[in-house]
């Protein structure tokens, strides 16, 4: 009879382990579910869309017009040599020609000027709409000088997409004076 008993016993530890190894098995009692959420995508780096460097004579004003593929805030950076110089900076979209600068005909969203000393100058307007953008860089004087530019494709969420300017005049009235230089001389 020991024998049967010790089989019996052996047959109810098979069947206890079995019964414990099965209760982790398929049951959500106890368990919780762990959701994984995937970072969110790495943003494109600032792309390059112009530059120039070069000179800027007295009383010249420089087109510059570019393609910004994609959306983002455009920013515009630029420096120039003489402090004792008003450099004005525009930024229409579209395409601005000194025709249409002179007819009044350029969608203006951005504007500065050096009137307050800060080099290099920055601005920044949003690009809702990729496409042809126009930066105008005129020299108000009193004398010649040299210019550094760059303008820079930001993704949205890299910077502020609010337009800034470099100064408290209104873009009509940079846009105005621009207009004043003398038109033979836009490039």
């Amino acid at each position: 009879m020991g024998v049967l008993r010790r089989t019996r016993f052996a047959s109810y530890l098979v069947g206890f382990a079995l019964a414990l190894g099965l209760s982790g098995c398929g049951s959500d009692s106890g368990t919780s579910n762990t959701v994984v959420t995937p970072p969110p995508p790495t943003p494109r780096p600032p792309m390059l869309v112009d530059q120039f460097s070069g000179p800027l004579t007295l009383e010249e004003v420089k087109f510059r017009p570019f393609n910004v593929p994609a959306t983002g805030v455009l920013e515009v950076t630029l420096d120039w040599t003489l402090q004792s110089n008003e450099i004005l900076v525009l930024v229409a979209q579209g395409q601005c020609t000194g025709d249409e600068l002179l007819a009044d005909l350029c969608r203006f969203v951005a504007g500065g000027d050096s009137l307050d000393g800060t080099k290099p100058m920055k601005l920044r307007a949003p690009v809702a709409t990729p496409g042809i953008f126009t930066v105008l860089i005129g020299n108000a004087g009193p004398g010649n000088d040299s210019i550094s530019y760059q303008a820079v494709l930001l993704p949205s969420t890299a910077a502020s997409t609010s337009v800034t300017t470099a100064s408290s005049r209104s873009l009509n009235e940079w846009a105005q004076k621009v207009r004043l230089l003398t038109p033979p001389r836009l490039h």
